[in-house]
């Protein structure tokens, strides 16, 4: 029987339970009881936004709780640092569904309402064996432990939910974008990627990392580790953002803290700003909205920038003349024996410019052949072609992206096509070697990575690719009918055929003449 708290009481019943300098009951902790786990997410899902859990964390605890009839519930154990934050906890609690209790070890009295401002103390004290023992308005109950749940394991194992757009007024400017953002691409990608943001002139770090095969999310379906490149991105505007939140392969994170981060778009049901305690420090921690998942990191990843990972070539035979590198292959012999350097094509880290032209090799041809039927009449038009024994080569003066195969080339000059990304070493002027290979200007140079020379292919051999596409229409010749022969010119022939000839002619009877004959019918005469 719960009896209310007067002030300036001292003697209490509950053992552990005393007034603070404000005369509340109090004891050195709350419990607060819920029917289900889902309210105590809900309970820390409001809780975590307006308190930081760090300061409690060593001291919280979530038990599930049988009764002596044998029902389930769960207990959340906090400690009690005063009553202004107790207040905030059964606020919410009350919210969500459950109770609030305060007191020290295993008795624990009904917190404070508006029915008693002070709290509550009960004058009778549960002896039965048992874990917890409450003491409520209108019941007593006693509990015992099944199991503790670990709430790190809890904030792990909840997957993110994707984040609701605010409705803006008209006019207002939209949210700015985050000033660090980390970024994990598949490591086939990480080369080109980091060459884009160095290209973009982004502060940016890269770092290798594995999925650690422990993660609180694996599960026997991806259980496995995970190579990612990492990269640590500074000022990125909201364009590079939207591009690789959909690259595939590429997903764009926002830290929550030191080594913790969530997906951009998404939010975990927690704010993992005020639940950094729950992750260990020597770990990291990516929350994946897309694949449901935790990607943990076994270590902290060390970042590298990346203008510190470029392309570098090395002289190893100190200019004696030595075979070029495997993949610097000279393009063109020498001409000057006492002075010649090899023209070498290199992979180089210049600004993105347009694909004048793209090379699609003999084996995929086919796929060429099925785009061709899903392109508009404009590229049609616009596409040039010509087929070479090996290749088909397609120019396009305003870009040929719409054509996803073979190599892509950009143009150095009207004649001169390079691979993209690549530049010649020495940086010579394309007007130089446009005449050092002794160019016409009739034909288009091509030069691709790995082929010792380059290929040239006559203007004149491009169409349009519209009348390239088109394979030969068999025409079928339809039958018409003989026209019948002209008749011969027809005679006119005028005979007499005397007075009333049509009072004497037969009808029906074609060879009836003028004349009247037996039988006929009585003449004008006659009728008179």
């Amino acid at each position: 029987m719960l009896e209310r708290v007067s002030l300036g009481q001292s003697r209490f019943n509950v053992p552990g339970i005393s007034a603070d300098p404000r005369g509340v009951a109090i004891g050195q902790s709350i419990a607060l009881l819920f029917p289900s786990i889902d309210r105590v997410v809900a309970f820390f899902r409001a809780f975590s936004g307006e308190v930081s859990l760090g300061d409690v964390l060593a001291a919280l605890h979530i038990f599930q709780v049988e009764t002596p009839v044998r029902t389930r519930e769960l207990i959340v154990l906090l400690p009690a640092q005063g009553s202004h934050f107790v207040d905030q906890g059964a606020r919410i609690a009350r919210l969500v569904g459950g109770a609030t209790f305060t007191g020290t070890a295993k008795h624990f009295v009904l917190y404070r309402d508006d029915r008693s401002p002070l709290g509550y103390d009960s004058s009778a004290i549960e002896r039965a064996e048992c874990d917890f023992a409450v003491y409520g308005r209108d019941f007593s109950q006693t509990y015992r432990k099944v199991q503790e749940l670990d709430f790190g394991a809890l904030v792990k194992r909840l997957a993110p939910v994707p984040e609701r757009q605010r409705a803006r007024e008209p006019g207002e400017a939209p949210d700015p974008p985050p000033p660090l953002v980390w970024i994990t691409v598949r490591s086939g990608l990480a080369a080109p990627v980091r060459g884009y943001l160095w290209r973009s002139g982004l502060q940016a770090g890269v770092a290798a990392v594995s999925r650690a095969t422990d993660s609180a999310f694996a599960d026997a379906r991806t259980d496995w580790a995970l190579d990612l490149a990492l990269f640590r991105v500074s000022g990125a505007p909201e364009r590079i953002l939207r591009l690789f939140g959909r690259l595939p392969g590429a997903q764009v994170f926002v830290p929550c803290g030191q080594n913790v981060g969530i997906q951009r778009g998404w939010r975990h049901p927690f704010t993992l700003e005020n639940c950094g305690g729950a992750f260990a420090g020597d770990r990291f921690y990516l929350f994946s909205g897309e694949d449901k998942r935790l990607i943990e990191v076994g270590s902290l990843p060390v970042f590298v920038p990346v203008d510190q990972l470029g392309a570098v070539t090395f002289d190893v035979d100190g200019g004696r003349g030595g075979p070029p590198a495997a993949d610097a292959r000279p393009l063109r012999p020498a001409r000057d024996a006492s002075f010649g350097l090899e023209l070498r094509l290199l992979p180089a880290a210049v600004p993105p410019t347009a694909v004048a032209a793209t090379i699609v090799p003999g084996s995929q041809l086919a796929w060429l052949k099925k785009l061709v039927y899903a392109l508009p009449g404009a590229l049609l038009s616009a596409y040039r072609v010509a087929i070479t024994p090996d290749a088909a080569v397609l120019l396009c003066a305003q870009g040929v992206d719409g054509i996803p195969l073979g190599t892509f080339m950009e143009a150095l000059s009207p004649n001169l096509f390079v691979a993209r990304g690549y530049r010649f070493f020495p940086a010579v002027a394309p007007d130089v070697l446009f005449a050092h290979i002794g160019g016409n200007a009739q034909n288009l140079y091509f030069f691709l990575p790995g082929q010792g020379t380059p290929f040239y292919v006559p203007a004149e051999a491009f169409v349009p690719l519209e009348r390239r596409a088109l394979a030969s229409i068999a025409v079928d010749e339809a039958p018409v009918a003989p026209v019948p022969p002209p008749l011969g010119a027809p005679e006119l022939v005028n005979e007499p055929v005397g007075s009333f000839s049509l009072w004497t002619h037969r009808l029906g009877d074609p060879t009836a003449g003028g004349e009247p004959g037996p039988g006929a019918g009585p003449g004008p005469g006659a009728a008179a």
